[in-house]
């Protein structure tokens, strides 16, 4: 397609893009400015669907007096059109704004893993009594935001900015458009679906808002958990509870073990959560439920609350801890610090881990491999007795010795994985498009890449994945000798992706990846010999799947994931999993966000703040 800006013609090449929602990529035009491109009706992500198709060109009509009619003088939290972007007819296909670098979804605010990376409760707190603010200033003027979910918000400095103006509702403008996990179900006549009846409306983005304050405070959707009813036959979907009210206040949800206790917050806001989620008040949120909170770190336990006192320290008063040893499992704690473990991985049978404290940043035998603090900027992976940190554009690998210190140049990723990698032989970056591999002397050229848009992983042998509009490609290539196969096409993962993660079992990789399209997530994985073959491709889009654990681990042809209910064990027949095992005597001792690795003779579980050796007996 042909770019008009300014009635000048403009270039656009992929690797540019630097984001890919559901209606729009984004491409960086290099001059503090980005390029937001609508995606048209023929673009691969609507192939499948014809109403799709139609409902696009309907958005896309309507843009064309929508954009020209937004309202001037938005809250400087809107990042609004600055000049529009036309076809060759004359049609408005886009608009540029302010390239807000560097910055983060707001969905990473909900993380508990990406929290520990120096981002506070009370940064956080402050965050959302500023997008209160902005909430606020939009409906002033008349504006509705719609669709407003945590990836249309960008937070930088602690201030969350809205991106997608295109899509707020205001005068004879309707939002169409909606995120399940975000939509409010008053605006839903179906009682058996998520699906936008009624248009939106002021209380609809303070409902939005509300999910967003429980998810960025206690690290838990209000409709999250697993719902267990006593009578089995009233089991419905994880994605139509909302339309039932059964929230995580309901007696008959677990709650998730990763999320941070209720019991952490005062009960004047757990109160509020329940009026909403579960009786269907509606209204602005009270700012003053987010000023009284007074957060403080347990010195004991580690726990961050705002309560008076530790309410976790205070319950173990009272409740007799497991015990380690049961018939069965033998559970031996390896290391335990008040600090957060940054990383962990099995490299030639040995546990390596980085972590951080008070003195710094330190490697599984005490020593101090750098001064400072955790930062969401800052990424880490281990290469043998090695460290790896990026950060931004520059590779600093830390050697054994203090001595020992090497700086790289390093493509950012705009892939939600990793544009480097290290095993216990070798440590791997791209640069200027170039995979290489680090030597003693210069470093090894591995082959060519898709610039920025390359993520790469690295076991017994290496793979990496790179993306042009919905179609993936994997790339093998051997850890010792250049070159690079890149012939492998995965299954279509229409939408945006959210994360990426691999691991290895001997001559076999697994690909964990997430994605959201239409307002849906999706889970996948893929099971990649070394050979280039796909042995075993799942997708599932239920958010109580073991599918959306995190911190699975592959021994041979067998998955180990950690769910709430213990270790689940899977085993690869003939291309399909097939769960054969739940283990749940390990459940006091796993959660779904926790990471398993291999041991001998068992497993290790590695959470922020602890590591343990399990061996089922």
């Amino acid at each position: 397609m042909n770019i008009y800006l300014n009635q000048k013609k403009v270039s656009i090449r992929r690797q540019q893009l630097i984001g890919n929602g559901g209606e729009a990529e984004v491409y960086d035009l290099g001059t503090g400015q980005v390029l937001k491109l609508f995606k048209q009706a023929h673009h691969p992500d609507y192939q499948a669907s014809s109403p799709l198709q139609q409902a696009v060109q309907v958005r896309l009509q309507e843009h064309q007096e929508k954009l020209h009619q937004l309202p001037k003088g938005l809250p400087d939290r809107v990042i609004a059109p600055q000049e529009f972007a036309y076809d060759r007819s004359g049609r408005i296909v886009g608009y540029t704004m302010r390239f807000l670098r560097p910055s983060r979804p707001l969905l990473d605010y909900g993380d508990r893993r990406i929290r520990h990376q120096g981002i506070s409760a009370p940064q956080v707190t402050a965050m959302l009594l500023d997008l209160h603010q902005t909430v606020a200033q939009i409906h002033q003027q008349g504006m509705i935001i719609g669709d407003f979910n945590d990836l249309n918000l960008l937070v930088q400095d602690h201030q969350a900015y809205f991106i997608d103006v295109d899509s707020f509702q205001f005068g004879s403008f309707p939002c169409r458009v909606f995120t399940e996990r975000f939509l409010d179900p008053q605006l839903c006549n179906h009682g058996h679906q998520l699906c936008l009846d009624q248009p939106y409306r002021d209380e609809s983005d303070w409902y939005a808002f509300t999910v967003m304050v429980m998810q960025c405070l206690l690290f838990v959707h209000p409709y999250g958990g697993v719902y267990q009813p006593k009578n089995p036959t009233h089991k419905i979907p994880q994605g139509a509870r909302s339309l039932h009210r059964i929230s995580i206040f309901d007696p008959q949800v677990r709650y998730p073990k990763p999320a941070l206790p209720l019991h952490c917050l005062p009960e004047a806001i757990l109160d509020y959560f329940e009026q909403v989620f579960r009786q269907d008040q509606r209204g602005v949120f009270p700012q003053t439920l987010l000023r009284q909170l007074r957060w403080q770190t347990c010195p004991t336990c580690g726990l961050d609350h705002a309560k008076p006192t530790c309410p976790n320290c205070f319950a173990q008063l009272r409740v007799i801890a497991p015990p380690l040893q049961s018939g069965t499992l033998h559970v031996k704690t390896l290391f335990q610090t008040q600090g957060i473990i940054v990383t962990a991985t099995v490299q030639g049978d040995q546990l390596c881990w980085l972590y951080h404290d008070h003195q710094g940043f330190h490697r599984e035998d005490g020593a101090i491999v750098g001064e400072g603090t955790p930062a969401p900027h800052l990424e880490f992976m281990l290469h043998g007795a090695a460290t790896l940190i990026s950060n931004g554009g520059q590779l600093v690998l830390l050697g054994d010795r203090p001595h020992l210190r090497k700086r790289f140049g390093l493509d950012p990723c705009h892939l939600p994985g990793h544009s480097f990698a290290g095993n216990d032989r070798h440590y791997y970056w791209i640069h200027q498009g170039q995979l290489l591999r680090g030597s003693p002397m210069a470093p090894v050229y591995m082959g060519d890449v898709l610039l920025h848009q390359t993520a790469i992983w690295v076991g017994p042998f290496g793979l990496g994945l790179y993306r042009m509009d919905t179609l993936t490609t994997l790339l093998i290539f051997d850890c010792d000798r250049p070159g690079i196969k890149d012939h492998l096409t995965v299954p279509a993962w229409p939408g945006q992706l959210l994360t990426l993660h691999c691991c290895f079992s001997g001559d076999r990789a697994w690909l964990f990846a997430t994605s959201q399209c239409q307002g849906k997530r999706h889970y996948h994985l893929l099971v990649i010999q070394a050979q280039g073959h796909i042995e075993a491709s799942l997708t599932s889009d239920q958010e109580d799947h073991w599918l959306a654990s995190r911190g699975s681990c592959p021994i041979a042809d067998q998955l180990f994931v950690p769910t709430d209910a213990g270790i689940l064990r899977l085993e690869l027949q003939q291309g399909h999993l097939q769960p054969t095992r739940l283990f749940t005597e390990t459940e006091p001792f796993v959660n779904s966000h926790c990471q398993l690795l291999p041991a001998r003779q068992g497993l290790y579980g590695i959470h922020p703040q602890s590591i343990q050796y399990l061996q089922i007996l």
